[in-house]
C-alpha cells in the first residue's frame, strides 16, 4: 500500500505541536509501517546522537491502550506465535524483520535501527522496550572498495571451490582488492575527499547489485565553503566507517545520516564521476542522505 507522505506529515506536525516529539515506526527501507505508524507517548525515552559515532535510542513503550486493547505497533514488534517468555518474564521476539524508529522534533528527524526489543507482561505484552543504533551504524555494514571501477553485477552461484563442496551453495562476483600497501590512497581537501570516497562505495555496491536507480543511500555533495585540510585516506576494503571516520576525526569532519522523506527539499547529489557533476533529486521513497561537513571548530 503506498504511503500518503501528507498524512503523515500533518499527523507528525500534529503530534509535535502536542508533545514536542512524534515516533514513526518504519520497515527497514524506512518506509512507515502500513497500520499507525505513529507510537504512542513513550514511559521513557533516550535519544542519543553522538558525533562520529552510533547514536543510542532507549525506548519504553506501553503496549496497550487506556481500554485495555494491544496498540497496533505490537503485531509488528512482538509476534506472539514467534515470542517467547525468558526466565526474567520477558517476551523476546524470535523475528528477523528488522525496523526502524524515526524520532521527530521539529526541525529534526533521527532514524534509529531497531537489532533489539523485549516486551514485559504477565499474559500478554504490557510494555515493549526497544534498543536502537542510528542510521548512520550503516555505513559499518557497506564496503569502501579500493577498485571501485571492478564492481559489477557478475554474480554466478558456487556449489564448491578448492577447498570442496559447499553445504549450501554461494553468490560470488569478482572484484579487485588493494593488494599492496601504497596506490590505494584518496587525496585532497578532508570535506570533498570523504564526500567523493563515500559515493564512490555506495556506487560501486549499487552498480554490482543493480540497486543504481533504486539508491538506499546517497551523499548530499553540498560544500559548507570552509577551508577544510588536504587529507590521505588509505583504501584497503574495509567498511566505509572504518575508512573514513579516524581521518574525518583529526580533519575537524562531521559525518551524519538523516532520513529523506518524499516532500523534503530536494538534494544535491552527484549524477557522474566528477565531484561537479551535480544535480538536486527527489525520490518517490525514503532516502538516507549522508551529510559531510567541516565543523567550524577546525
Amino acid at each position: 500500500m503506498a504511503v500518503n507522505w501528507n498524512d503523515l506529515r500533518r499527523q507528525v506536525d500534529a503530534t509535535i505541536e502536542t508533545n514536542g516529539t512524534a515516533l514513526v515506526l518504519c520497515h527497514d527501507n524506512g518506509e512507515p509501517v502500513e497500520d499507525s505508524p505513529l507510537l504512542p507517548p513513550p514511559i521513557s525515552m533516550e535519544a542519543r546522537d553522538t558525533r562520529l559515532g552510533a547514536g543510542e535510542l532507549s525506548l519504553t513503550l506501553p503496549a496497550v491502550g487506556t481500554r485495555g486493547q494491544a496498540l497496533p505497533f505490537v503485531d509488528y514488534l512482538v509476534d506472539k506465535k514467534l515470542g517467547v517468555y525468558d526466565e526474567r518474564g520477558l517476551i523476546k521476539p524470535q523475528t528477523d524483520e528488522l525496523f526502524m524508529v524515526t524520532v521527530c522534533r521539529r526541525g529534526q528527524r533521527l532514524t534509529y535501527f531497531i537489532p533489539d526489543r523485549e516486551a514485559a507482561g504477565v499474559e500478554s505484552p504490557e510494555t515493549v522496550t526497544i534498543e536502537g543504533m542510528h542510521l548512520v551504524s550503516g555505513l559499518q555494514f557497506l564496503p569502501c572498495p579500493s577498485v571501485p571501477k571492478t564492481w559489477l553485477p557478475r554474480f554466478e552461484q558456487w556449489d564448491q571451490d578448492t577447498a570442496g563442496m559447499y553445504h549450501t551453495p554461494r553468490t560470488y562476483a569478482p572484484v579487485e582488492i588493494a593488494t599492496k600497501a601504497d596506490g590505494y590512497t584518496a587525496t585532497g581537501p578532508a570535506e570533498r575527499t570523504i564526500q567523493r570516497l563515500i559515493q564512490d562505495s555506495l556506487d560501486a555496491v549499487n552498480t554490482a547489485y543493480g540497486w543504481g536507480d533504486d539508491p538506499a543511500y546517497v551523499v548530499d555533495m553540498t560544500s559548507t565553503g570552509r577551508l577544510s585540510p588536504v587529507v590521505n585516506i588509505r583504501v584497503t576494503d574495509d567498511s566505509i566507517w572504518d575508512t573514513v571516520a579516524p581521518v574525518a576525526m583529526l580533519a575537524g569532519v562531521d559525518i551524519d545520516v538523516d532520513i529523506w522523506w518524499p516532500g523534503d527539499d530536494p538534494v544535491l547529489v552527484r549524477t557522474g564521476r566528477s565531484p561537479e557533476e551535480v544535480t538536486l533529486t527527489s525520490w518517490t521513497k525514503p532516502v538516507g542522505v549522508v551529510k559531510v561537513r567541516q565543523n567550524e571548530r577546525n
